[in-house]
């Protein structure tokens, strides 16, 4: 969904199956895009369009960040392509919460990657952790500097099937509380795989805290897991609403 100054746009579709984004009240402000589907790129565009100088856009989830590797044909992964068409709309701020990884910011113009301290602090205050557990190596590197004791696991995936083949944690948390904090679930295989790790190691509590929540395959299994209480930034997760913060 795009909204304008928090006003949703709803697109004229015709019986063709095209749309048209018009009849706006204001031509300035700024863009949010709460991505649900790649049609709604259309929209975008038209609405850029629309709009008057300084446009600015602000994407809380980043579509496409995790396309952000060459995996065929040699020269093209889906990110690059996304960024070249999003730069032809030519706003002058855009901005992500959290995004996978650095690739966006060499990528799209005026780009600002949000960081989600503020939510992952939030977090850690409503569970009580009193430590933080990185799921792998880009967990860690991208939020080791929070300033909280932390363990980390280690994975090791089939890279042509993306299946988890073997993961150690790393370091001790027996008795304690531990939120694992990542950027984004979309299965949650691997949550489920640490958190059973955690509580057979003598965890006392297991939470998530993960910045963008698709959970395409829904929570229960992750609380099926051991997983006591789970969360993102828009507040707790409750199968499939949310208590905001």
């Amino acid at each position: 969904m795009i909204y304008l100054n928090d006003i949703a746009i709803v697109p004229t579709i015709f019986p063709d199956r095209t749309s048209q984004v018009w009849k706006l009240k204001t031509l300035s402000g700024r863009v949010r895009w709460e991505f649900q589907g790649e049609n709604e790129f259309m929209h975008l565009a038209q609405l850029s369009e629309l709009l008057e100088k300084p446009k600015k856009l602000y994407m809380p989830y980043l579509p496409y960040a995790r396309q952000d590797k060459d995996i065929s044909n040699e020269k093209t992964f889906a990110f690059r392509v996304f960024a070249k068409l999003l730069n032809s709309l030519d706003f002058d701020e855009v901005s992500s919460l959290d995004p996978h990884s650095a690739v966006p910011s060499g990528l799209i113009k005026n780009f600002e990657a949000l960081s989600a301290h503020s939510y992952i602090e939030k977090a850690i205050h409503a569970c009580g952790a009193s430590v933080v557990c990185y799921p792998d190596k880009g967990a860690l590197d991208k939020y080791g500097y929070l300033p909280h004791k932390f363990i980390h696991a280690e994975k090791t995936r089939d890279p042509a099937t993306g299946v988890i083949l073997k993961m150690e944690v790393i370091g001790g948390a027996s008795g304690h509380t531990v939120l694992i904090v990542d950027d984004i679930c979309d299965g949650g295989s691997t949550f489920e795989m640490l958190s059973k790790k955690l509580i057979t190691a003598g965890v006392d509590k297991v939470c998530l805290y993960v910045t963008h929540g698709i959970f395409s395959r829904g929570t229960k299994e992750l609380l099926l897991s051991g997983i006591s209480r789970i969360f993102t930034h828009d507040g707790e997760v409750f199968g499939s609403t949310y208590k905001p913060w």
